[in-house]
């Protein structure tokens, strides 16, 4: 089963996203977990035990905030495609998370097509843990 994880400290857009990803088919009869969590902490404790195929985070989260998440992370090795949805929105915001390394950047509020189609090309044209060649 590929996994996405939301990492994100607002329950109802966590459920919004949730529901979201499941009608677009990432769903259990497609082949997908989709995994939530409310803290950075936790996020990065899922994220390198479940290998997920991709991570959906916010920044401003309790415990880690999302830099942290995505720079410990990195700093394991995991090369995990990567979003942040965030209301962080200066430029100085969106270059750091980009220099972490972080596949997009997407502000909210977020159009759904947009997004969707984001979410859609991360998992087509990055690999995943899962689909990477192991040594």
């Amino acid at each position: 089963m590929q996994r996405i994880l939301i990492i994100e400290d607002d329950i109802s857009l966590r459920d919004n996203l949730s529901e979201i990803l499941a009608m677009e088919g990432y769903n259990p009869s497609n082949g997908y977990d989709v995994i939530s969590t409310d803290n950075g902490s936790s996020g990065v404790n899922f994220s390198l035990c479940l290998n997920p195929e991709l991570i959906i985070c916010d920044i401003n989260l309790p415990g880690f905030d999302g830099y942290t998440v995505l720079s410990q992370l990195r700093r394991f090795g995991r090369q995990t495609p990567f979003i942040f949805l965030t209301a962080k929105s200066e430029p100085r915001d969106i270059e750091r998370g980009i220099r972490l390394g972080a596949n997009l950047y997407v502000t909210k509020p977020y159009v759904l097509e947009e997004f969707i189609s984001m979410v859609k090309r991360v998992l087509t044209d990055i690999p995943s843990p899962s689909s990477a060649s192991k040594v």
